[in-house]
C-alpha cells in the first residue's frame, strides 16, 4: 500500500547510492546558499530566530510549510509591476486635503505625460436643460454647452470607445468652432475627444461582479469628458489608456457632489418634470431600447401601494443592469430597457392582470424626437 506524505523507504542494492534528503540537497545547492548570505548581507535585516534557523536543522514538515509560503507569496506578486501605486486613499485623510482638488491634479498630471491635457468636464444642469462646464482645464474660460437633443450628443454618447473630432472638422462647424475658441487658438491641438464618463468607470464593475452590460444608464446623462489630444493617439488607445491608469480617479470624481447632479426626488412637480425630460432625452440618444409606462387602475390604497412595490421590485431583478425602471408616483413606473425585453414585461403584466382584474396596463412610449418630445412628456408626467 502507498503511503502519502512518508518519505520513500530504499532498501537494497541502491540504498547507498540513494539519500534520503535528495530534495533538499538539490533544492538548497551551494549556490542558492551563496546569494541568500549576500542578499542578507546587504539588507542587514534581522530576522525572527525561527528564521535564521540553517535549513538543515529545520525539520522536514516545517520546511515544506516553508516552501508552499513561499510559493504562494512569489505567485502573488505576479504582474504586480502593473498596479497604481500613485494612487493613496489614506493621503485624503488630511484635513487640509480637498479630495476634488487632488483627484483633478493626478488626472491631470496622467493625461500630461502621454500628451493629452484635459479640457473640460460637462455636466447635465436641470435648471439650463444642457450639458455645461463643472470642471474646466487649464487656460480655458468661456462657455461650454451642448445640447443632449443635438446629434452631436448623439455621436458621443453612441461611440463605445470615445468620439474624436480633429482640428479641420471643428473649424468647418460653425457650432463646435464657437465652444471650442480657446482649442483652436492652441497651436499644439490636434484633436479633441470626447467619452461618457461611466465608459470609463464601468470597467470596475466589471471586476467587482457579474456584471457586464454597460452601467452607464443607472445614470440619466452622465458627466461628459472633453480631452486635448496632441499626438496622432487613435479612439481605442485613449480609451484603453484610460480605463487602465484612471477609473477610479473619475469613479471619485463622479461620485463627488459638485458631479453628480441627478435628481431622484420627486417631491415638487419641477423635480418630476426634470426627470421625465431626462429620461426622454436618453430615450432619443439610444437605438435599440424602448419605453414603457406601467399604470395602475386601482384606487391609491394599501394594497395598490403593495402590488406597484412588488412589479417594481420584479423588474429590477429580471431585466439587466443596462436598464432603467423608475416609479414616478405611486402609481406609475416608466421603464426604458433593450427592446428584446419588452415582450417579457408585457408578459409579466398580462399575467398580473390575469389574477387581478385587470388592474395594470402598460403603454409604449413612441420613440422620442424634437417633434414629440412634449406628446412623451405629457404620457409621463399627467
Amino acid at each position: 500500500m502507498e503511503h502519502i506524505g512518508q518519505e520513500p523507504v530504499i532498501s537494497g542494492d541502491f540504498a547507498d547510492d540513494f539519500p534520503v534528503n535528495i530534495l533538499r540537497e538539490k533544492t538548497f545547492n551551494p549556490d542558492l546558499k551563496n546569494l541568500l548570505d549576500k542578499i542578507e548581507a546587504n539588507e542587514q535585516i534581522d530576522l525572527p530566530a525561527d528564521q535564521t534557523d540553517e535549513c538543515d536543522d529545520i525539520p522536514d514538515d516545517r520546511l515544506l510549510m516553508k516552501l508552499h509560503q513561499l510559493f504562494y507569496m512569489v505567485k502573488n506578486l505576479d504582474n504586480t509591476h502593473e498596479i497604481n501605486y500613485s494612487f493613496d486613499p489614506y493621503a485624503f485623510n488630511h484635513p487640509d486635503t480637498n479630495l476634488h482638488d487632488k483627484i483633478l491634479e493626478y488626472i491631470k498630471n496622467s493625461l500630461g505625460k502621454n500628451c493629452f491635457m484635459l479640457h473640460s468636464i460637462l455636466t447635465f444642469s436641470n435648471f439650463h436643460k444642457c450639458y455645461v462646464r463643472a470642471v474646466t482645464g487649464g487656460g480655458k474660460e468661456g462657455y461650454l454647452i451642448i445640447n443632449p437633443r443635438d446629434k452631436f450628443y448623439h455621436d458621443i454618447k453612441m461611440s463605445s470607445y470615445g468620439y474624436l473630432l480633429n482640428r479641420h472638422d471643428i473649424e468647418e462647424n460653425s457650432f463646435l468652432a464657437k465652444n471650442f475658441t480657446d482649442f483652436l487658438r492652441s497651436k499644439d491641438a490636434r484633436s479633441l475627444y470626447f467619452i461618457e464618463m461611466n465608459r470609463i468607470t464601468s470597467v470596475l464593475y466589471k471586476e467587482i461582479s457579474n456584471i457586464n452590460d454597460y452601467p452607464a444608464l443607472n445614470d440619466l446623462l452622465p458627466p461628459v469628458i472633453i480631452i486635448e489630444i496632441h499626438n496622432d493617439s487613435s479612439e481605442k488607445e485613449i480609451f484603453d489608456f484610460l480605463c487602465e491608469k484612471l477609473p477610479v480617479h473619475f469613479f471619485i470624481l463622479k461620485e463627488n457632489s459638485a458631479l453628480n447632479l441627478e435628481s431622484r426626488n420627486f417631491e415638487t412637480f419641477s423635480d418630476l418634470l426634470s426627470t421625465a425630460e431626462n429620461f426622454l432625452i436618453l430615450h432619443q440618444n439610444l437605438s435599440g431600447f424602448s419605453a414603457l409606462i406601467i399604470s395602475s387602475r386601482e384606487n391609491i390604497n394599501y394594497n395598490s401601494l403593495y402590488k406597484m412595490r412588488y412589479i417594481y421590485s420584479r423588474l429590477m431583478r429580471i431585466l439587466p443592469g443596462n436598464s432603467i425602471v423608475m416609479r414616478i408616483s405611486n402609481n406609475k413606473i416608466i421603464v426604458l430597457s433593450d427592446t428584446i425585453f419588452i415582450s417579457l414585461i408585457k408578459q409579466m403584466i398580462d399575467d398580473y392582470n390575469s389574477i387581478d382584474d385587470n388592474s395594470y396596463t402598460i403603454v409604449n412610449i413612441p420613440k422620442t424626437d424634437n417633434n414629440n418630445f412634449n406628446e412623451n412628456l405629457k404620457m409621463i408626467c399627467l
